[in-house]
């Protein structure tokens, strides 16, 4: 997602990127089920996820319905779709 060229979409791809660099910077085993370590981190990682999809829903929305006309709408939510496959 940082390699997009939509306006805004960056602090969305940052707010991202800091969750899965804080999600690697874990040193505990997640398989080691007796720490309670895991669930605590998953539980807040899975928040802010849920978190970042809703805000990446309204943007995607308050984008389309500055587009002026139909062809314009196609082409933005294209882009977004360019962006989820990279």
């Amino acid at each position: 997602m940082g390699a997009s060229t939509i306006d805004g979409l960056d602090t969305i791809s940052s707010r991202l990127v800091n969750i899965q660099k804080s999600l690697f910077r874990k040193t505990y085993d997640p398989l080691e089920f007796r720490k309670p370590e895991f669930d605590t981190d998953y539980a807040s990682i899975r928040t802010a996820i849920d978190e970042i999809q809703k805000s990446l829903e309204a943007f995607m929305d308050k984008s389309i319905d500055k587009c002026p006309t139909v062809m314009h709408a196609i082409r933005l939510l294209e882009r977004f779709a360019a962006v989820c496959l990279s």
